[in-house]
Parts: structure tokens; sequence; C-alpha cells
């Protein structure tokens, strides 16, 4: 409360904070020293907004849900963890940014992000735990790669990781995909096109439910059902080689085939295609063993599409592409085990109204209106004789 007594002495103590009215400040103090996070009003409320009358120069916002248990818990979560998890996510090759939600959610879950938007990048500090690129649309140069791979090594410590997310709209991207291959991960070329209409959605086959492709994965376990589109081909290069070992993740189904970039919804030619299982994530790990024999891993996540953390479908409850993504950058930065996860999904009421055509509210009208009154009347009538004559 600005307008209390306390309040002077808050924002003295929390000087480098623009504090407003009805902000939360969450705070633990460890071993003397104090680590904190202060929550605004858009952590606690999900904001619609309206720009009906932005021509007259201001705009309205509506609360649409409420976030302050996952805000607060989160907030408590991160000011008693001995851990900060920094990632970079590199924009420079990107023509469209995907990654709002996605960074809500590792916000959430007390992530550092920072935003490297430089076109060309020289290195990567190792202060960064991971390094995201999602939907590169122009390729990288070898100088770039090299800073990667410098910074997933780690100088042999290792515990560094990537998250790559694909884009069907890119062209093929030479060093990019041979640095992937490196790492036992194919990219091929064209669109993955879904010819069971029981695992697509309606009227579009590039929109298919993906699966787990083992069932006793640790990073999968509880996972049903992922949605995405717009995915291109993944396979794994190898199953093992040196120290690098090679997991699918998440599968499409056996009905898919990798039809030409550019393909539209209504496309006849499946038929002329191979239809086989591809692979939609696939982790790519590096290990090593430490100076007291302890293992040491540096990964690498390749995802089929930028849908896994842009889709309409990630609030959906039985949708688990946020828990997937969460899982993979948990283990990217090493925190898989030192903490819970936080994520949300929306709930929304069913609406049935585009069901009602206007002869069903007519016969729903001639039953309330007339039949069932009518009946009343007779029944009443009914019982009336049959007691007046008893």
């Amino acid at each position: 409360d600005t307008q209390a007594s306390e309040f002077t002495e808050v924002s003295q103590k929390y000087s480098n904070e623009k504090l407003s009215y009805g902000d939360i400040i969450v705070s633990a103090d460890k071993n003397g020293t104090e680590r904190y996070k202060v929550l605004g009003f858009k952590d606690i409320y999900t904001l619609s907004e309206d720009s009906t009358y932005a021509a007259y120069g201001y705009s309205t916002s509506t609360v649409g849900g409420n976030n302050v248990e996952t805000a607060v818990t989160s907030a408590i979560a991160y000011v008693t963890s001995d851990k900060t998890k920094k990632a970079a996510l590199l924009t420079g090759h990107s023509n469209t940014d995907y990654t709002s939600g996605y960074q809500t959610l590792l916000k959430a879950n007390n992530y550092d992000i920072t935003v490297v938007s430089d076109s060309i990048i020289g290195s990567v500090s190792d202060e960064y735990d991971a390094v995201i690129i999602a939907a590169p649309t122009t390729d990288f140069m070898g100088s770039e790669l090299d800073a990667l791979s410098q910074f997933l090594e780690n100088d042999g410590k290792l515990g560094k990781g990537l998250l790559f997310f694909a884009s069907d709209s890119a062209p093929y991207l030479t060093n990019l995909y041979d640095f992937l291959s490196q790492w036992g991960i194919d990219v091929g070329e064209g669109v993955l096109f879904e010819t069971s209409s029981q695992n697509h959605m309606p009227d579009d086959p590039m929109t298919m439910g993906l699966y787990p492709s083992s069932s006793d994965n640790d990073i999968t376990s509880g996972m049903q059902l992922c949605i995405a589109g717009h995915n291109v081909p993944l396979t794994p290069a190898f199953d093992s080689e040196g120290k690098i070992t090679v997991t699918k993740l998440i599968s499409s189904l056996e009905s898919t085939v990798a039809a030409p970039v550019g393909t539209a919804a209504d496309w006849t030619g499946a038929g002329d295609y191979a239809k086989k299982s591809y692979a939609a994530v696939i982790q790519s790990e590096m290990s090593d063993y430490d100076d007291d024999n302890n293992k040491i891993s540096s990964y690498v996540f390749a995802f089929d599409s930028y849908e896994f953390i842009s889709s309409a479908y990630n609030e959906q409850s039985s949708v688990s592409n946020k828990n997937l993504t969460l899982a993979c950058a948990e283990r990217a930065v090493g925190a898989e085990n030192t903490g819970i996860s936080f994520v949300s999904k929306t709930i929304t009421n069913e609406s049935y109204s585009d069901a009602v055509s206007e002869s069903s509210a007519n016969i729903i009208r001639i039953v309330f209106m007339f039949i069932l009154p009518i009946a009343a009347i007779a029944m009443g009538i009914y019982i009336f004789i049959r007691r007046k004559n008893a």
C-alpha cells in the first residue's frame, strides 16, 4: 500500500525497484543475504487489452485470469533456491519471434532470460546454462557454430544445454544442420503431412498428434499427447557415437509422410510418398566423467516445430507441449532434480451457442410455452375431477 506509513521504509529498502500499489514482495534471508522477487499486477493477473478506443488515445484492459497461486509459489521457489537458471535466447537469425509464451513459462520457473539479437554471435558466455534458438530462417556462420560448440563443451566441464525449434518456412540451413548432425540429429527437407484423419485437426493434416516414443522414458513420463503443426522431418543420425547418445522423445505416427514445402491442406499426392514415423523431439547427450568420477553431461534438444512453444493448443490441459518444453529446459540447465515445476493451463467453459439453430429454438419455445403449460392444466383438471367424484 503506497499510502501506508510503512511504505517509505519499504521503498527505501528496495530502491532499485519501481513499486506500485498492490505489488507483492516475496523475500527470504539465507546466511545473511536477502533474495527477493517483486510481483506486479501483470504477474498476478492475465490481462486482455481492448483497443476499441485506441483512436481516441486510450485503451482498456480486462482481467481474464488469476495467476496468483502460480506466481507466488514460483516466487517462493525462486527466493529459496540455491540455483539461478540463466538462458540466452538467440533471435538474430529468426524473422519472427515465437517465444513470448515460452519466455513466460520459463520466467515463471525462475529463469533469467537474456535476449541476444546480434545477427552474428562472436561467443556465448559461460554464465548461461542454456541457449535457445527458435525458428531460425538464416544460416549460422562457422565461427558462430564454433562458439556454440565451445559453450556446450565448456572446457571439458560440460553441464550446458541447447534447445532448437525448427521452422518449416526456413530454407535448408546447411551449416546449422551440419552442426546438429554432429550431435546425431538429422533435419530433413519438407513438412510432415498426416494421412490419418483420426490424428490431425479437422481440415488441417499438417497439425497432428505426436506421442512419446517410449513409455519408460523419464523425461516424458506421464505425458500423453503433444499437438504441433509445421513440423519438419527429424531423424536420429545414429544411436550412439563416441561420447554422444541420441534418444527419440516424441514421434509422429507411422501414417505421416514428408511432403514438399508449401504443400496445401487439400494435397492429394500423399500416396506417392513413403509413410513412416518421424522423430518430433530428439535429445542428444554428450557425457563424460569428472575427476571425482561423477557423470557430467551437455544436452542438445531438437524440436521439429516452433509450434511446440507457440501452438494455440498449448493451453489445453490434455496437451503436454508446455510440460515437455519445460522438462527439456530443466534438463538442459541441470535443474531437473532441484525443485518443482510450474505449468499453468487455461480452463475455459465450452459454449454451445453455435449449435443452437432457429428450428431447434422454435421447438424448445413450443414445448415450454405451449405443450408443457397445456399438459399441466390438463393434469390439474383431471386431478380436480377425480377428487370431486371421489
